[in-house]
């Protein structure tokens, strides 16, 4: 008789292999490790599950394994999730080395306390610790998958798919983990978790000691040089050959300002940018003129890329806001 997967463990496997273009499917093995030997060259993508789901009943490949599957999987589609950073503050003056296999034991322990069955997965990453946190309580409440980064020696945290009802007994557990007072959110979500993170470590490195930012964690440097390149300019005059600018020291000029203000490299992509901010009213309504009270109101940005958006609108002449230094 032949080997069978679990039902739950099958399940899952044939739910992430559905979802992964075939294309990708052999660099997603790759990267989970655990099927080394098998060679998809030429084959159709129905063939190619088959082969992957008998292969793993073979090999007696169980539920967590698979589980390390779709977070290799969540990581490589990491866009298609809305994303949250939170910053933990720290307990001492330096952060509590801890290895990804400590954390994800503890963290294990920790949820536990609070959830009636919960499985923790985790790897390593791009510098940053990844963990899969499957919640499944008893009772009429579904069953949910929350995903977490974490940045080591620093204090950002991302999750994804967190609800309401759990976000108390998460972060909870995440501060005694990492062996911190709090967490508090920024106020920064979007879809590029990597954007997102070096936001906050810049943030946080701009408003750290100097010794720190002399000597940086080597996972906070991962983290930065990642995807960091550096802005192309518009080469306009090379595609019309008969452009002649009338005025080039002003286009320097204005070329070093945006340097000045939005740095060299491209900006982080993020979809959203409210400003919160108090003022009075500088309208010509007659009732409103006469009252010289300060009101709260917000200005919201949103696109595809908002900071580059903004960077520009400067370019353009419109806007001749500054951009913080953390951005």
């Amino acid at each position: 008789m032949p080997a069978k997967l679990g039902k739950d463990a099958e399940y899952m496997l044939r739910n992430i292999l559905r979802k992964v273009n075939r294309n990708n499917l052999g660099d997603l093995l790759r990267k989970w490790d655990c099927l080394p030997e098998i060679d998809l060259a030429g084959k159709i993508k129905r063939d190619s599950v088959e082969e992957i789901v008998e292969k793993c009943a073979k090999k007696k490949i169980g539920y967590s394994r698979i589980a390390d599957l779709e977070l290799h999987y969540a990581e490589s589609n990491s866009k298609s999730k809305t994303w949250s950073i939170w910053n933990v503050d720290k307990i001492g003056d330096t952060w509590e080395t801890m290895e990804v296999e400590s954390m994800q034991v503890k963290l294990q322990e920790q949820l536990e306390l609070y959830f009636d069955v919960v499985e923790v997965n985790a790897h390593i990453s791009g510098g940053t610790y990844w963990f899969r946190i499957h919640i499944d309580p008893v009772g009429k409440t579904k069953a949910n998958t929350v995903y977490a980064v974490y940045c080591p020696s620093s204090p950002v945290l991302a999750t994804a798919n967190l609800k309401q009802n759990q976000k108390t007994f998460m972060l909870q557990a995440f501060v005694v983990v990492l062996n911190c007072h709090h967490c508090i959110e920024p106020h920064l979500t979007g879809h590029c978790v990597w954007s997102l993170i070096q936001l906050a470590l810049k943030k946080y490195i701009n408003n750290s000691p100097k010794e720190l930012c002399e000597n940086l964690p080597e996972s906070i440097q991962t983290v930065l040089k990642r995807g960091s390149r550096k802005r192309k300019h518009d080469s306009i005059e090379e595609n019309v050959k008969n452009l002649v600018f009338e005025n080039l020291t002003t286009k320097k000029k204005c070329i070093l300002k945006l340097e000045e203000c939005f740095g060299q490299d491209e900006l982080p992509k993020l979809e959203k940018i409210e400003y919160r901010l108090k003022t009075r009213f500088q309208g010509d309504v007659p009732d409103m003129k006469k009252d010289d009270d300060v009101f709260s109101c917000s200005i919201t940005f949103e696109g595809s890329n908002v900071l580059e958006g903004v960077f520009n609108l400067a370019k353009c002449g419109y806007t001749s806001a500054k951009v913080k230094k953390q951005l």
